[in-house]
């Protein structure tokens, strides 16, 4: 038994391992390309992240709803890299919305807007993202915690 064990140990270090790190993108990359695109300071994205490298240059949507997309054109990935805002950091301001609150969502463009109820999906202070579910079984959608039961989605403020 010992030796079936011992083989068995050998075996398994005699196996090259496929994923190291270098066959994935730097997610530290992705941080730094967001943070200089945003002008500000972004939260890390997920390190659980494997994306297979970019041959080109990271592209970067302009920031909104309180994140920025950065993308690899060629091969079709993108990672939605939040943007830290000054009620972020400051980590005893008080939860304004709890996941499972009725919100009301107001949409805003130029020239409009519309209101709408939903369901919280995440928690948010102020000034945070947050996921709502304005429909059953529509996808959720992210806007930003303006106040207590109040949600923005779009750019006017």
């Amino acid at each position: 038994m010992a030796t079936i064990l011992r083989h068995s140990i050998l075996l398994a270090l005699l196996v090259p391992v496929h994923a190291n790190a270098g066959d994935f993108q730097s997610l530290d990359a992705i941080d730094a390309h967001a943070a200089e695109a945003s002008g500000t300071v972004v939260r890390p994205v997920d390190r659980r992240l494997k994306l297979a490298p970019c041959p080109d240059a990271l592209q970067t949507d302009a920031p909104g709803q309180g994140a920025v997309i950065v993308r690899c054109m060629p091969l079709g990935w993108r990672v939605r890299v939040l943007i830290v805002t000054n009620s972020m950091t400051a980590s005893n301001a008080p939860v304004a919305i709890k996941r499972g609150d009725p919100v009301s969502v107001n949409f805003v463009a130029p020239g409009f807007s519309v209101t709408t109820s939903g369901i919280a999906e995440t928690e948010a202070r102020i000034g945070e993202p947050v996921r709502v579910r304005v429909e059953q079984k529509a996808n959720p959608i992210m806007g930003e915690a303006v106040d207590a039961g109040t949600v923005r989605v779009g750019g006017l403020k």
